[in-house]
This record gives C-alpha cells, structure tokens and sequence, in this order.
C-alpha cells in the first residue's frame, strides 16, 4: 500500500511540474471549448494513471491470496 501512495505521489508531482513548465491556455490565445477539451484531457490522462496502478495493486493481492492460500493447503 506505501508504494502504491509513493507512485500517486510522484504520478501528482510529475504532473504539476508538467504544468508548471506549459503555458496557460490564455496565453496561449486558445478558446474556452479548447480550454475545456485540454483540461478533461489531463484529467482523463491522470485518472487513467492511477487506475493502472490501483489495477496492478489489485493483481499483486491477488496472487498474494492464492499463494497464501496454496501453502494452507499444503501444511
């Protein structure tokens, strides 16, 4: 669950840095609709990000459970 949090943790850091670095939309001369679509865009890219991870996770557990219940069985 800690490397979980840490990978969130550097997934939000990497991407405030990420939007440190670009311009605003406003000064970029771009429109409200695209100022819009560029938002859900990153929201979309970080939700797809942590929803890998929380999948791998869940694969990890897993394979945790059927080890763990492998070796009760062979005690």
């Amino acid at each position: 669950m800690k490397v979980v949090l840490f990978e969130l943790l550097v997934v939000w850091l990497l991407g405030a840095l990420h939007a440190d670095k670009n311009p605003q939309p406003e000064q970029m001369g771009l429109g409200e609709d695209e100022q819009h679509v560029s938002r859900r865009y990153a929201e979309s890219a970080i939700a797809s990000e942590i929803s890998k991870i929380m999948d791998s996770v869940v694969q990890k557990n897993f394979v945790d459970f059927l080890l763990n219940q492998r070796e009760k069985k062979s005690k």
